[in-house]
């Protein structure tokens, strides 16, 4: 089902003439999962409901467009990484493995697996979709280390603050060469 915010990402890309496609990569955790800077188990990413690793699935995105310039003409494109939602993720778990989770074929079956279980009967696993990416790019410059970590948040004193500051750094990078200043200035509008 297609909702304003689908559709509306689905306009301006059309009007950029860019389109959109998603690669599945994995489970690997994002540089800013406290899980994977302690090095925990990894399995957990395949387990609901989750105590921790509380994202989704890792997948490539890109957005691609033909550029011409007199005769020639070339791909130009732009590829983000992007961990899909707890929740997509979460559907996704229950509708793959719908059969292991049946409340009527498994008495025993805890409450709360159960009560998922029933809530994503019927559902489609899903992917990230170009709204899900353009909602969550980077549209301006990030500004200073310190501007940053006021503006979100962080302690300037944080290792782990300067990486998510430096992978900022480089998704708007990807952004603004990417995107014109006009297209990036529509691209705010997204919600």
């Amino acid at each position: 089902m297609q909702t304003d915010y689908t559709k509306q990402a689905a306009e301006i890309l059309e009007k950029f003439a860019v389109t959109f496609e998603s690669q599945l990569l994995g489970d690997d955790c994002p540089k800013f999962c406290e899980d994977a800077r302690k090095g925990n188990a990894m399995g957990e990413v395949n387990k609901f409901p989750r105590k921790t690793h509380i994202h989704g699935k890792h997948y490539l995105c890109t957005f691609r467009r033909l550029v011409t310039a007199g005769r020639t003409a070339r791909t130009q494109s732009m590829t983000i990484d992007f961990w899909n939602s707890y929740r997509d993720e979460e559907q996704n778990y229950f509708v793959r493995n719908k059969n292991e989770f049946s409340p009527w074929r498994d008495a025993s079956l805890p409450r709360e697996l159960a009560n998922l279980a029933k809530q994503y009967r019927g559902k489609k696993t899903v992917r990230p979709e170009a709204y899900d990416v353009l909602a969550c790019l980077t549209k301006n410059h990030p500004s200073t280390f310190e501007d940053f970590c006021s503006e979100y948040g962080y302690d300037t004193d944080s290792r782990s603050a300067f990486d998510v500051y430096q992978a900022v750094l480089t998704e708007w990078g990807k952004v603004s060469a990417f995107f014109s200043a006009e297209e990036i200035e529509q691209l705010q509008e997204v919600a």
